[in-house]
C-alpha cells in the first residue's frame, strides 16, 4: 500500500501510483479504448431528494463560481474535500482553481492534464485523489447524500455539485479530464428542463433527464450543453469513481483491487461492477 504521506508534494498522486505500480502495462492488458462511451442508466437515483440537499448545502455551506473563470454560467460546491487544505477550502478546493484563470482560451481546457507545463503537485486542484474526505456537513445535516456516496462499492472522490444558470450561453468549452483508468467520472442529473446535456466535440449530444446516471468519455473533448438560453438553473452531481485501486481511510493509503490491469474501468461501469444507489 502506498500512503498520500508517502507521494512527494510535488508529484500528482494518481500519476505517481501509476508509476509505482506500473499501470502502463495493465493499461496495455486491458487496452486502449478508443470509442464513445454511449452508457447511461435512467432513473438511477432518488433525484428530487438529493437536489434537495445540494440545495441545503448551497444555503448553509456555500458556493462559488468555476474558480478558473469566475463567470456566472456555472456555480456550485466541492463535497470532497483534501484534508491538507484549511476548512475554510473544504467547499471550494475542486471546484476550479484561480491558478487558470489568467491563461488564454487557447490553453485553459488543457492546462489540467498538462503538469509538466502548467504545474501542480499532490494538494492542487488537479490531483484528483487527493479530494477524498466526504465534507462533514454532509454527513452531520444531509443523510441522502451521506447515503447515496456511501452505496458506491469503489472508493469516491472530487465529487462535486454543479448548477449551470441557462440565461448564460453554454458551452463550447470543450476539455478532457482525468485518465480513465485513474478514475470513472460519472454525471448525475439532479434537475433539467430537457435542454442540457453533454456534447462531445465532433461526436454526439447526450441529453439528460432527472435521474439519469452518465459515464462521461474523459478521454474524448466533451463540454456542457444547453440546446438554448432558458431561465432555468440546471444542477448535476459529478462523481469521480476510482476504479483499479482499494482505497483504507484509517491508513490514508491505495493498493491495486483485483481489477487492476484485467477489466477497462468503462467495461467495469458497463458490466455492473461498479454499483451506486
Amino acid at each position: 500500500m502506498i500512503t498520500y504521506a508517502e507521494v512527494p508534494d510535488d508529484r500528482i498522486t494518481s500519476d505517481y501510483l501509476g508509476e509505482r505500480y506500473n499501470i502502463a502495462e495493465a493499461k496495455a492488458r486491458v487496452g486502449i479504448h478508443d470509442r464513445f462511451i454511449q452508457f447511461t442508466k435512467h432513473n438511477a437515483i432518488d433525484a428530487p431528494a438529493l437536489f434537495d440537499e445540494v440545495w441545503e448545502f448551497y444555503r448553509n455551506v456555500g458556493v462559488t463560481s468555476w474558480q478558473s473563470r469566475g463567470r456566472l454560467s456555472l456555480y456550485g460546491a466541492s463535497l470532497y474535500y483534501n484534508p491538507a487544505h484549511d476548512p475554510s477550502m473544504w467547499h471550494l478546493g475542486s471546484f476550479g482553481t484561480p491558478r487558470f484563470s489568467n491563461l488564454p482560451e487557447s490553453e485553459y481546457y488543457n492546462a489540467p492534464v498538462q503538469v509538466e507545463k502548467y504545474g501542480g503537485g499532490k494538494a492542487d486542484y488537479i490531483d484528483p485523489y487527493a479530494f477524498r474526505k466526504q465534507h462533514p456537513f454532509i454527513a452531520e445535516r444531509l443523510p441522502n447524500l451521506r447515503a447515496f456516496f456511501e452505496s458506491f462499492n469503489f472508493p469516491v472522490t472530487r465529487v462535486t455539485a454543479r448548477t449551470l444558470n441557462g440565461l448564460f450561453n453554454i458551452g463550447g468549452g470543450y476539455h478532457i479530464d482525468s485518465k480513465d483508468t485513474f478514475s470513472i467520472r460519472l454525471n448525475f442529473c439532479l434537475s433539467t428542463n430537457g435542454k442540457f446535456g453533454l456534447s462531445y466535440q465532433n461526436g454526439p449530444v447526450v441529453m439528460f433527464e432527472p435521474g439519469d446516471a452518465h459515464m462521461v468519455c474523459t478521454a474524448r473533448h466533451h463540454s456542457a450543453y444547453a440546446s438554448e438560453r432558458c431561465n432555468f438553473q440546471r444542477t448535476n452531481l459529478i462523481v469521480d469513481v476510482i476504479p483499479w485501486y482499494d482505497y483504507d481511510p484509517i491508513l490514508d493509503g491505495w493498493k491495486p483491487n483485483q481489477y487492476f490491469g484485467k477489466i477497462h474501468p468503462y467495461d467495469m461501469v458497463e458490466q455492473g461492477i461498479v454499483t451506486f444507489g
